[in-house]
């Protein structure tokens, strides 16, 4: 197991385990190897942005929990985007 692996496994696995969805998932955002986003699971959710979805994946609420409303979507294009490079910094604990 690579060391990036064993350095964030932990982190990860006690996030997953909150979830109260059937598969248990953790995801985060790592720059240069660096976590920069607190690790997030998936989660049950009825409404996201203006949107029905049944629930919302791990990878998706690390992204939404990150860069908050900076995340946008552009219906015209059918594609996400950044509005802003601003965003708060976690720090790793």
């Amino acid at each position: 197991m690579s060391n990036l692996i064993k350095n964030y496994a932990i982190r990860f696995f006690n996030e997953a385990i909150k979830s109260d969805i059937e598969q248990q998932l953790a995801a985060g955002i790592l720059c240069n190897k660096k976590l920069v986003s607190m690790p997030c699971c998936n989660i049950n959710r009825n409404y996201c942005r203006g949107n029905i979805c049944s629930s919302l994946h791990a990878e998706a609420n690390a992204l939404l929990t990150h860069y908050g409303k900076n995340l946008q979507f552009d219906p015209k294009k059918n594609q996400w985007y950044l509005k802003s490079c601003k965003y708060k910094k976690y720090k790793e604990s």
